[in-house]
């Protein structure tokens, strides 16, 4: 059971939203975290927002990671 994707905003082929809404169409309830090293302006034109919840900005640390993780986990839909 996957209850969590952790995406890269600017990947080849299609960027993290793209990739989010095709899971999403499957599985309605999963969750996401987006992660780019890129500036708020190129995060905000791929449809993300950069001051999102569900957004971390490269580099991460482990434990920032790991509370942003259980953050989005423990959110009720």
């Amino acid at each position: 059971m996957i209850n969590l994707v952790i995406l890269d905003v600017v990947m080849p082929g299609k960027n993290g939203k793209e990739v989010y809404d095709a899971m999403a169409a499957i599985k309605p309830d999963v969750k996401v975290l987006y992660v780019s090293g890129y500036t708020p302006e190129i995060v905000n034109d791929r449809g993300i927002t950069y001051c999102s919840s569900n957004y971390l900005s490269k580099p991460v640390g482990p434990t920032e990671l790991l509370v942003k993780i259980r953050e989005i986990l423990d959110e009720v839909q």
